[in-house]
């Protein structure tokens, strides 16, 4: 076997096998529990933050594309719906008004808090115990806003390169031949989409966890997540429009999302892996940053007839570690 080919199949071994000991699958699970309740204010804080740049009804329409693409127009009327509820919490004035965007940013930003918690489990890191308290839970939203404003950003930038590329099509369109132009404006997707989503994905997976990985390593990571999460979204639109709803009644559409976020939950999860795995195989370490602590995997042996082996858990000082990798 090719040494190149053989060294990706043995990362891709030893990222499954991550995946499946770190219970990426179960984490996934409540990552799209959590989402089921935070994706409205989610939603609305990214297409407020965005229209202050972008008209918001396109920036609207952009999030209507992604989601009726993977689940259907009745699930983006759900969510839709759910938008304008949690929007209209903000309604009024004073104190309620206030209230109502704390409670807004809070939701929001919970669905990145738990993002984080699942790229720690994976990486084997955790923020140090000795540490916690009221200031690193703000400094969590505080990054958790960042992220969601970065994220703002890289719809405004999908919706620009999406015009121009758009632009620049229209006039070469002509000049191709009817069988060829039809695969244009898929095309301009794709490419629009792969960078978008490699640009979302390397600053989930370099500022999110509480790790230190170098953006060599995280490029490759987020390139191969991004081509799995391309892949997963056609092939779940395809199982969605192919699989009968009809048996869920009014909570088909509510289903639907809850999947697709479970199955997305899990291709980045496993792009998560796969990144570290591949920075291990290079000599990166991916090392705890400061106010973190590495996650030591131990084997505890119980006696005879207390049950199997059980793995525990133990924190390992920053001391301890090998030297960290370079930003």
């Amino acid at each position: 076997m090719n040494p190149k080919l053989e060294s990706l199949t043995s990362i891709v071994k030893t990222s499954a096998s991550d995946f499946s000991e770190d219970d990426c699958p179960m984490m996934a699970a409540a990552l799209a529990y959590y989402t089921a309740f935070a994706l409205p204010a989610l939603l609305v804080l990214i297409v407020t933050v965005a229209g202050w740049f972008w008209s918001a009804e396109d920036v609207t329409h952009q999030v209507e594309q992604q989601v009726v693409s993977v689940i259907g127009e009745g699930g983006w009327q759900q969510v839709r719906s759910m938008m304008r509820a949690a929007d209209d919490k903000q309604g009024g004035g004073g104190m309620a008004a206030m209230f109502g965007i704390v409670v807004l940013i809070i939701g929001a930003t919970g669905v990145m808090v738990q993002l984080q918690a699942a790229l720690n489990r994976a990486w084997e890191v955790k923020p140090d115990p000795d540490q916690g308290g009221v200031k690193t839970f703000l400094l969590k939203r505080v990054l958790s806003l960042a992220m969601i404003i970065a994220i703002s950003f890289l719809l405004l930038v999908s919706l620009v390169l999406t015009a121009v590329l758009k632009a620049m099509a229209g006039m070469v369109v002509s000049w191709l031949p009817s069988d060829i132009s039809t695969w244009v404006p898929w095309t301009i997707d794709v490419v629009v989409s792969f960078i978008v989503f490699t640009l979302l994905f390397a600053s989930m997976l370099k500022l999110l966890p509480d790790a230190n990985v170098r953006w060599k390593d995280t490029w490759v990571g987020a390139g191969v997540t991004s081509v799995l999460f391309m892949i997963g979204k056609f092939a779940l639109a395809f199982y969605f429009g192919m699989k009968d709803t009809s048996q869920y009644g009014a909570a088909s559409s509510t289903i639907l999302l809850l999947a697709w976020v479970y199955y997305s939950g899990m291709i980045f999860l496993f792009g998560a892996e796969f990144t570290q795995v591949w920075a291990r195989k290079r000599g990166h370490r991916i090392t705890p940053e400061k106010g973190a602590v590495r996650v030591v995997r131990e084997t505890k042996q119980v006696g005879e007839g207390e049950g199997r082996d059980k793995p525990v858990a133990a924190a390992a000082p920053a001391e301890s570690r090998g030297a960290e990798t370079g930003s």
